[in-house]
């Protein structure tokens, strides 16, 4: 189940058919060689993150739901309704953060936040965190967790492969200008914290 904590947000069940064909085309788009050469070019466009959490989530519900997982989104009443950046980009984070985070939770929430930036980032852009109540991970498990060829076998059990997805994210995040952060207590849950230095865009001008 879904629950949604901003008012008017687009339905979920009505924009899910397009977020699941964006977010294959997306899976295949941008790989760790282009970004690494330099050749994958950003989008900065009008975009509304409070929507944005909402996709993701609605392609994600299912997944949850099969697993009898609860999917609960959190939009801080401060968030701006329009920010300028690449919502290709930012959906792909998010997506990859979100599936593992349920993939690897057996019981309890998956929760997906979007507030303000906060502390020495208060006004310059929007925090988006992915938590589970999960296994948790090790301290040495963190260190390595975006490691490209990672191949701890920690990660190896809750992430699959060699973790490029992960690095994946966080050398887009890092291209966006932001940073990626996580939070974990073994036995409790993780939490996966994304800056991204997201431009206002003022009211008048986000008007038609």
């Amino acid at each position: 189940e879904i629950f949604v904590t901003r008012a008017g947000m687009q339905p979920l069940e009505a924009i899910r058919s397009a977020t699941l064909i964006g977010a294959r085309a997306l899976g295949r788009e941008a790989d760790m060689g282009s970004i690494e050469a330099g050749k994958l070019a950003l989008e900065q466009r009008p975009l509304d993150p409070a929507g944005l959490l909402g996709e993701v989530a609605a392609l994600e519900e299912p997944l949850a739901r099969k697993k009898g997982l609860q999917l609960v989104v959190e939009t801080n009443a401060r968030l701006p309704r329009r920010v300028e950046g690449d919502a290709v980009r930012i959906k792909q984070v998010l997506f990859n953060l979100a599936n593992n985070a349920i993939k690897f939770t057996e019981r309890g929430t998956i929760t997906l936040k979007a507030a303000p930036g906060t502390g020495e980032r208060e006004g310059e852009g929007i925090e988006f965190q992915v938590a589970d109540t999960g296994p948790g991970m090790s301290e040495d498990i963190r260190q390595r967790l975006f490691g490209r060829f990672e191949q701890s076998a920690g990660v190896t059990r809750r992430f699959g492969g060699s973790g490029l997805g992960l690095s994946i994210c966080q050398q887009l995040v890092e291209l966006m200008g932001g940073g990626i952060s996580v939070q974990s207590t073994l036995g409790k849950g993780s939490c996966i914290r994304v800056f991204l230095p997201l431009k206002t865009i003022a009211e008048a001008a986000a008007m038609p």
